[in-house]
């Protein structure tokens, strides 16, 4: 008890903390954000007397200057908006006091000073959130650290008790692991989305979008000398397979049979979804992995009272937060799980006074948790929150099962949508309250984001992998079913021979499934590929895919500088191609330029879905690809054509093509 308590305290105390690190000046500005806004300023102004002197940081403070007949003018100083001075504008996280004399002696400049500014209101103060000293940063990694210290006390304390439990389930926990584990290390691996950010080599960037608990975690392998780019491929394959042991831990705490639980652990070893996304770098694989951790421990707390499964529950609760802000819904929905028991579930519970004492130390941690991951998390990221469209995810909810499950590429393995339709029928009579967890908690996580699997597919499925393991439950459920007509002394030979026959089906009926590939993806592979031909040193400049003049996220294209090639190549440095290419050549001995599949992509306007993006889009790709190649001399290093496959039909089902370049002036 006294450990919830410190760790509720702790909690407070580090919201504390980071309400007052924002508040103090000692908030830097990253060397990115000093590149990116020198490309904005390093333009000739019009006057032949005017030119720009460059850009300078110190002590958190940046200037930029400009020249009139050879004297200095007063510079534009930009500082955190915490430690602005009263009579300085706000531009995003900054404080700028611009001088009149700039745009008086030099009139031209003033339309670079006002997309500086643009440029400016996007960008974060580098001590603002997700460096090393930053209090949810550090949080997070004692997060991490406890979790796997008690984890490994719990299951070291399991093994001594070995021989008290049922063998066969330890079996089959361990078989399914192995299982998982082997076809997810046989699958290509690759990213999980277009960018899949990882730990860069110089830290944790200055903004991670949706918590630092993935940069935490790999800052953990790291100081164990474990940060490799093998390294983080196993700690994937593992992660997600770990889900296996849970879900199988998680059956168990239902009262569910051995039947049932293996054949519920089939489905998701071959689960097309879960074992692609166990084979890319995502940080919702760690999320819902800890998710799942989360669900067995609240269990087994609720159950049997042990204090270590109360203090492992207060753990993963705000882990599962600040790793995947977003996962906070789904993280709610399991803490409900254990107040809702069918008559076989319930069991002696500790005596009332505990139970209170401890729950109202878990809602602290809650609350605090909540509270800090919208406050520090969630407002700046600047995400938007789901928009409309909660009726029409309802309503297509079912339906997108039965279309994946029967439409290729399988994503959906069929054996489990029909059994789970069973299932649920037969829970509505056996188990409601079951009934009533699985399908609750799958719908609400759907509505709760306004988004389906379809039509994003792989994309989608990433903020729902907890989902696909409860949904699961209830195939096991129809599997059980079944086996309750064939007569007793045939069910186990009946089983296993079943069990077989849906593996083989499920992984034969996956295989399109595993072999889909995304354009980002294939980008991702070739520049693995390409990339190392270039010297140690060199520059690796493309056009940026973000731009605000894009409504929306294309999600189709490599973000070079977000991915995990930072790991792959950290003696290579990436950068946006800048306005003015020509500069880029002061700068660096070796310069190469990437030409990615965004420039291929073309607007439809008959497609509301692809002009939506694309309309903007297009003639932002087609100016810049086209100003790349008219500065300096390009020679070609590699290319390649990827898959035509993205969110929307960007390239009209022709595969677009990608090219590295060095770049001489």
């Amino acid at each position: 008890m006294r450990a919830l308590s410190l760790a509720s305290i702790a909690l407070l105390s580090l919201a504390a903390l980071a309400r007052g690190e924002t508040a103090d000046c000692r908030k830097a500005i990253s060397q990115e954000t000093t590149q990116r806004l020198f490309a904005v300023l390093n333009h000739p102004p019009s006057e032949p007397q005017c030119k720009f002197e460059g850009l300078s940081t110190n002590l958190g403070r940046m200037e930029a200057r400009w020249s009139h007949a050879g004297v200095m003018l007063p510079a534009i100083n930009v500082v955190a908006r915490e430690c602005a001075p009263p009579l300085s504008e706000s531009v995003g996280a900054f404080g700028v006091v611009t001088p009149p004399e700039i745009v008086r002696q030099c009139p031209s400049v003033g339309r670079q000073i006002e997309r500086f500014k643009e440029e400016l209101a996007t960008e974060v103060a580098a001590g603002a959130i997700g460096n090393l000293d930053d209090p949810l940063f550090r949080t997070a990694r004692l997060l991490f650290m406890a979790i796997i210290l008690v984890s490994l006390g719990l299951a070291l304390r399991g093994g001594m008790d070995l021989a008290n439990r049922d063998r066969r389930w330890v079996v089959v926990g361990a078989v399914s692991f192995a299982a998982a584990l082997g076809l997810r290390a046989a699958l290509p691996f690759s990213i999980g989305n277009w960018y899949s950010e990882v730990l860069p080599v110089s830290g944790p960037p200055p903004w991670p979008r949706f918590g630092p608990g993935l940069y935490a975690f790999q800052s953990l392998l790291r100081d164990a000398d474990l940060w490799t780019p093998a390294a983080l491929a196993v700690s994937q394959l593992v992660l997600g397979s770990l889900a296996l042991p849970l879900l199988l831990g998680v059956l168990w705490e239902l009262r569910v049979g051995l039947e049932a639980a293996s054949l519920t652990l089939l489905l998701l070893v071959c689960a097309p979804f879960h074992a692609r996304l166990s084979a890319t770098t995502s940080e919702h694989v760690l999320a819902s992995t800890l998710c799942l951790g989360l669900l067995l421990s609240w269990l087994r707390a609720m159950r049997a009272g042990g204090a270590t499964w109360w203090l492992l529950t207060c753990l993963l609760f705000p882990a599962v937060c600040l790793t995947r802000v977003d996962m906070a819904v789904q993280a709610l929905l399991v803490l409900v799980w254990p107040f809702l028991l069918d008559k076989i579930e319930r069991q002696q519970r500790p005596p009332p006074r505990a139970i209170w004492l401890r729950l109202a130390a878990l809602a602290l941690v809650v609350v605090a948790t909540l509270w800090i991951v919208y406050r520090y998390v969630a407002l700046p990221s600047h995400h938007p929150m789901p928009g409309e469209g909660r009726l029409l995810v309802l309503r297509q909810l079912l339906p997108q099962y039965w279309q994946l499950a029967t439409g290729e590429p399988a994503w959906m393995s069929l054996p489990a949508v029909l059994l789970a339709v069973l299932g649920a029928i037969v829970m509505l009579v056996r188990r409601p309250i079951l009934l009533m967890r699985v399908a609750g908690t799958v719908v609400i996580a759907f509505v709760a984001l306004a988004r389906g699997f379809l039509p994003d597919e792989l994309l989608g499925a990433r903020y729902f992998l907890l989902t696909i393991a409860i949904f699961l439950i209830a195939s096991g459920q129809g599997f059980e079913a079944l086996l309750d007509i064939v007569p007793r002394r045939y069910r186990p030979g009946f089983a296993v021979a079943a069990m077989v026959v849906i593996g083989v089906w499920s992984a034969a009926a996956g295989r399109t499934a595993y072999a889909v590939r995304y354009a980002f993806q294939d980008e991702y592979t070739f520049l693995r590929q390409a990339l190392a031909k270039l010297p140690d040193g060199c520059t690796v400049y493309a056009v940026p895919i973000r731009d605000e003049a894009f409504p929306v996220d294309l999600d189709c294209c490599l973000d070079m500088r977000r991915s995990p090639l930072v790991l792959d190549f950290p003696k290579l440095h990436f950068d946006e191609l800048p306005q003015d290419p020509a500069s880029i050549f002061a700068a660096a001995s070796c310069v190469a330029y990437y030409e990615s599949v965004s420039c291929s992509i073309v607007d439809d306007p008959q497609d509301r879905s692809v002009h939506g993006r694309a309309e903007k889009a297009v003639p932002f790709f087609q100016q810049r690809c086209a100003e790349a190649h008219q500065n300096g001399r390009l020679r070609l290093v590699a290319e390649t054509t990827t898959s035509p496959r993205a969110v929307v039909d960007f390239f009209h089902g022709r595969p677009p093509a990608a090219r590295l370049y060095r770049w001489t002036p």
